[in-house]
């Protein structure tokens, strides 16, 4: 995952995103009528979780990405957005779904970071939505120190990051 600019690696990450949804689906699939509906909600939140945590500790360790990474980066996460669909049943009002959901959230919010300005991402930070879906500060810094090459801007965005 450390080079990501070279086309094996994107085709690996592409692979091992697809093979990860097909587990999920294939898990719910055979969960989804085993078990009491709380204990499967619980049980497909900690994989959701487990999942995009394991993908966004890839990412916020990652050094430099480069626009074409940052696209890719962007649909991958888009992508990873609809998981809770494809494994997912209507639990309206219980505490899992809400954990599920935020989790979808915080995947299209990194697909958005990937594709926005640093005037956007530090917005949306200042305007609660990044801690809103649980981002930390450390996260989005490391985010943006990635993404946008050194400048004076830069700099003044990542002190605005608390």
């Amino acid at each position: 995952f450390t080079n990501i600019e070279r086309e094996p690696h994107t085709t690996k990450v592409s692979k091992a995103l697809e093979r990860m949804e097909f587990a999920l689906q294939s898990v719910s699939n055979v969960w989804r009528s085993v078990l009491a509906v709380p204990v499967y909600v619980e049980m497909i939140s900690s994989v959701l979780e487990f999942c995009l945590s394991t993908f966004i500790g890839h990412v916020v360790a990652l050094d430099v990405i480069s626009v074409s990474a940052s696209e890719s980066l962007g649909e991958w996460f888009e992508q990873i957005a609809n998981w809770p669909a494809n494994c997912w049943i209507d639990t309206t009002g219980r505490d899992a779904n809400r954990t599920v959901s935020r989790l979808a959230l915080k995947a299209q919010l990194l697909a958005k970071m990937m594709n926005a300005r640093m005037v956007e991402i530090l917005a949306m930070w200042e305007d609660g939505t990044l801690p809103g879906a649980d981002f930390a500060a450390w996260e989005v810094r490391s985010l943006i120190t990635a993404v946008f090459e050194s400048s004076e801007n830069r700099m003044e965005c990542l002190s605005r990051i608390l």
